[in-house]
């Protein structure tokens, strides 16, 4: 058993060569979540002295201070770096004295551990302040994840790290075209406010602020504030670097923890990426100049350090609300050729200057007649042929979503400041699924079965009033047997805003069969009409399997799954202000007698009422 670790996690005994047949470990982990402060004493000098910028508990950030919910003090947190086979155990300590707190595994299906999923008020209890929460459990499937916080917005404020689950060399696809896979090559990327996240968050549905992000981090790191000494020299906080030497192929992973709605754009100057695997899941090689990551999803591909001995830019541009319409949110990092100079690539970059030409992969809200780039139902699977999945006897499911205009009492109180009583920017339109907006329960049901009532759940079908016209918001749950293939229709009706929400779900991988943005107004009736009018590709032979898929403005992904994983697992969308707004429902797989059973002394929680 490897000994539990705090803090740098470098040197953790589970990070080691996955090799065959090596026994696995159990790997033991201690994360204290507190807030802290970036720029904080612990930085000394940073950054007029640059070495500063590295000292313990020292998080730097872009420049600009602010508060921030850390684990160990580390943006982003500790990596957990381990083997296929391995399990883990990790004690979370809640140290903050105001706010509750869980951990999501993301990625993770959690196959006969769903009590460790991490949904606060669905499969566990808040982790209070002062108390700690020990998650134990055998990751599956391998492949790049990450872990966050699941509670408000605390991932917005730095709850979250890189969880990667290793297969030994031989047992990988592409195990031929890469010479190195490092843990320095995961690269972690998260939109940033400039404020804590449920500052923004309130300002902007209760008051008017711009819900639209400041930069971009890269692991922790970029420039944003510009410093100056008394001499007129000017300093700036770090940014990332990722070293390589020529004549070698490297395995980068990039995982986007981002929280708004901000898809990240990744071009690195004079280099392609062969992008090999989404989700943990490995695809038929694609040769890109430029990858788009949303909220949620990872990525892997093979950098081949085959250029001049030097240092190029690894620009990461912001699309969306992260445009130039608001703040034009970008940052950059320097691929660094060993032997290089530690001088910066030429020219500066700004937002405006940023070169983005060529093949692209996974692009915003773009049908999928356009050559240029590949969707996510274009890719392949490198697994051909037959897979419960695919099976023709499906049950179907229609999930329909968008910005609706209506009286939610939490944004809009009807006759006081309705919707339509304010002017228009104050108006906070309602997130909702099947025009429902996800409340959570007083409890978990997952492991208090014993406390649900008749009206602790509703849906479209129990519901007893006309939801497009009045707000409905409740613990909305659609139920499922197991053991059958279910087909999800996913429908942007993309009225009122240029967006793209991409959708995650707990406990499984699905195959995304579908895909194609239509256009505004888009309504699920014509969409079923088209589907069964065969005018859009179905690809049940090879395609790309995923646990977040985003869901094109004006258009649709149909998604497949397998009902192998009894448990309450949570779809919503993974952008932060979205799901906290109610854009989610749950999957009840199964009945509570098919569930594992509850850990002894699993925490209790719900209402008192006297």
């Amino acid at each position: 058993m490897a000994s539990l670790v705090q803090g740098d996690l470098q040197s953790h005994p589970c990070e080691r060569p996955c090799e065959p047949n090596s026994p696995p470990m159990t790997c033991q982990y201690y994360f204290e979540i507190e807030k802290y402060l970036t720029r904080s004493k612990a930085c000394y000098y940073c950054p007029f002295i640059f070495e500063d910028c590295f000292r313990p508990d020292c998080i730097p950030a872009d420049g600009v201070r602010r508060l921030v919910t850390v684990i160990n003090r580390q943006l982003p947190g500790p990596s957990i770096n381990i083997c296929d086979g391995d399990k883990v155990e990790i004690v979370v300590k809640n140290s903050m004295s105001e706010e509750c707190t869980t951990i999501h595994w993301h990625g993770i299906n959690q196959h006969c551990s769903p009590y460790m999923d991490g949904v606060a008020l669905i499969t566990q209890c808040p982790i209070l302040p002062g108390m700690s929460f020990t998650y134990r459990f055998e990751p599956d499937p391998p492949g790049t994840h990450l872990y966050h916080a699941h509670i408000g917005t605390q991932r917005g404020d730095g709850v979250f790290g890189p969880f990667i689950l290793r297969k030994p060399k031989e047992f990988e696809f592409y195990k031929d075209l890469y010479h190195f896979d490092l843990n320095e090559h995961v690269i972690v990327i998260f939109d940033w406010l400039h404020e804590p996240s449920h500052s923004r968050y309130t300002s902007d549905h209760q008051g008017q602020a711009i819900n639209a992000p400041d930069t971009i981090l890269i692991n922790g790191k970029g420039r944003y504030k510009e410093f100056e000494n008394k001499n007129g020299e000017k300093f700036y906080t770090p940014m990332a670097k990722f070293t390589v030497t020529q004549g070698y192929s490297y395995r980068f992973r990039i995982i986007n923890a981002g929280i708004e709605h901000c898809p990240i754009e990744l071009v690195i100057y004079s280099h392609k990426m062969k992008v090999i695997s989404t989700d943990g899941f490995d695809i038929e090689l694609i040769e890109a100049e430029s990858l788009v990551t949303f909220s949620g999803e990872r990525w892997e591909y093979i950098l081949d350090a085959n250029q001049e001995i030097g240092n190029y830019w690894m620009v990461f541009k912001g699309l969306q609300n992260c445009s130039e319409e608001f703040y034009g949110a970008y940052n950059v990092a320097v691929l660094h050729y060993e032997g290089a100079n530690d001088e910066l690539p030429k020219p500066d970059i700004t937002y405006d200057t940023i070169i983005s030409e060529g093949v692209q992969v996974n692009p915003v809200n773009v049908p999928s007649s356009d050559r240029t780039s590949y969707t996510i139902s274009e890719l392949k699977n490198v697994i051909k042929g037959y897979d419960p999945t695919l099976d023709t006897d499906v049950i179907k499911l229609t999930f329909a979503f968008d910005f609706y205009a209506i009286d939610n009492p939490v944004y809009h109180k009807h006759n006081l400041y309705g919707f339509f009583q304010v002017e228009k920017e104050y108006q906070v339109r309602t997130m909702q699924i099947n025009h429902i907006s996800m409340r959570m329960p007083s409890f978990p049901p997952l492991s208090q079965p014993e406390d649900i009532k008749p009206d602790t759940f509703c849906n479209d079908e129990t519901i007893q009033k006309n939801c497009e016209e009045e707000f409905c918001g409740c613990t909305h749950v659609v139920k499922l047997p197991l053991f059958r293939t279910v087909e999800i229709l996913l429908v942007d009706e993309g009225l009122p805003y240029d967006s793209n929400h991409p959708f995650h779900l707990h406990g499984y991988t699905f195959a995304v069969i579908a895909m194609e943005k239509i256009g505004m107004n888009t309504t699920v009736d014509k969409v079923k009409q088209m589907l069964a009018e065969n005018k859009f590709k179905i690809n049940l032979y090879d395609p790309v399997f995923k646990d977040t898929v985003t869901v094109p403005r004006g258009g649709f992904t149909v998604v497949r799954l397998y009902l192998d994983n009894p448990g309450l697992w949570l779809l919503h969308c993974h952008l932060e202000f979205h799901a906290e707004n109610g854009m989610a429902v749950v999957l009840q797989v199964g009945e509570y007698s098919d569930f594992p059973p509850v850990p002894p002394n699993f925490p209790r929680c719900g209402d008192y009422l006297g």
